[in-house]
């Protein structure tokens, strides 16, 4: 390559994608439940950059596979591994680069595939790694094209931030995926608590030691408060699910819901007292409560989380609902056939009621409706929703 084509910059390193066997699962991701958070993270490459097409690339011991890509054809895919590029390339894809112009770089104005089949002008990359195992994760941006020399270093600027964003992702689902191989999944729904009761002990405190689930969590849900209605209850919600991985974050609050995790009850806490008091202020609420707990038995998690905001906002809690009886999942179409919603007590005072998830916003409903026939204030609020 060309001093003038060509922009270097540094590589990137991510500690905790260091195992062996997880080069494995990332190349597995493309064809798996992590593909639309590939595709995601694609389109912002090819929004940010304004390139037409990118790829994530595995580069291994001579081979490269396109793990998933945006914009290039299926002809260019499926000719890819016919021009070797995998040993062509191993040494300048350990290195971030930009090549403004192909056709007149003494690197790849002789490459075929560049030339003949994708007819890109403009390449560049950017490794998630500098080392891992003996794989290498890059992604490319590629457009037919040339670069503009006054632009010279902004793409790759872009892609090189977004390497990053890729990679903690990445790490993210890797070290979730890596923790829950260790559970029983299918048995996190109607036993549960029985389950877990057996087996969990060791793990729950693997999980209190790394807080991989919260941290996961945390790091991926989305902040966006917002009023939501069903029938004549308006209710608030703190966060919704990230679309692209909500099949993850789903496993990730079962495992929360049996394990229960203290980090991010607290976090729960900080966060429905602060969409309190910003929403209402200091002053409208007395007392607080939580919707009942059901399938996941009197020590459910909103029912953990809800005195500690009760402790955030200087008031007092009270378990206002009997626990419901009933066995199974929480989904709505579950729900269907369980008992009515039953007062222990009947606050008159203004109540700030609180869910942890509301999916269909029944639950929420149904205990804001029955608390409001004896206090004239019920202030809804669910931390997750979607």
């Amino acid at each position: 390559m060309s001093k003038s084509d060509v922009f270097s910059g540094s590589s990137h390193r991510v500690s905790s994608l260091n195992r062996s066997d997880d080069s494995i699962r990332l190349m597995e991701f493309g064809k798996r439940e992590a593909a639309s958070l590939l595709t995601h993270l694609l389109d912002c490459v090819v929004d940010l950059t304004g390139c037409s097409d990118a790829m994530l690339v595995a580069w291994t011991d001579g081979r490269a596979d396109i793990i998933s890509s945006v914009g290039v054809p299926l002809s260019a895919r499926l000719r890819w591994n016919e021009f070797d590029l995998g040993t062509k390339w191993q040494r300048q894809i350990v290195n971030e680069f930009e090549v403004q112009d192909a056709l007149n770089d003494p690197w790849l104005q002789d490459e075929k595939f560049i030339q003949d089949v994708a007819k890109w002008r403009y390449v560049a990359n950017s490794p998630l790694l500098t080392s891992w195992s003996d794989t290498i994760f890059t992604i490319m941006c590629c457009d037919p094209v040339p670069g503009k020399m006054r632009e010279q270093g902004f793409r790759l600027k872009i892609l090189s931030r977004l390497a990053d964003v890729c990679a903690n992702e990445l790490s993210l689902l890797l070290d979730f995926s890596n923790l829950m191989d260790d559970v029983e999944l299918d048995k996190i729904d109607s036993s549960s608590s029985a389950f877990f009761q057996d087996n969990g002990q060791e793990f729950v405190r693997e999980i209190d030691d790394r807080n991989i689930v919260s941290d996961f969590l945390m790091n991926t849900l989305i902040n966006d408060r917002r009023l939501l209605r069903r029938k004549e209850i308006e209710y608030l919600a703190v966060y919704k699910w990230r679309k692209t991985i909500k099949a993850e974050q789903i496993k990730a609050m079962r495992a929360i819901k049996a394990y229960g995790s203290t980090n991010l009850e607290q976090q729960m806490a900080v966060d429905l007292a602060q969409a309190t008091t910003r929403l209402h202020g200091t002053d409208t609420v007395k007392i607080v409560t939580n919707v009942p707990c059901g399938h996941s038995g009197k020590k459910c998690l909103i029912s953990r989380v809800a005195p500690l905001v009760a402790e955030q906002l200087d008031l007092p809690y009270s378990q206002t609902f009997a626990s419901l009886p009933s066995a199974g999942s929480s989904h709505p179409k579950t729900n269907l056939s369980r008992p009515r919603m039953r007062l222990i007590k009947k606050p008159s005072v203004p109540i700030l009621l609180l869910d942890d998830i509301a999916t269909s916003g029944r639950h929420i409903e149904e205990a804001a409706t029955l608390l409001r026939k004896y206090s004239s204030t019920v202030l809804p609020i669910v931390w997750l929703a979607g």
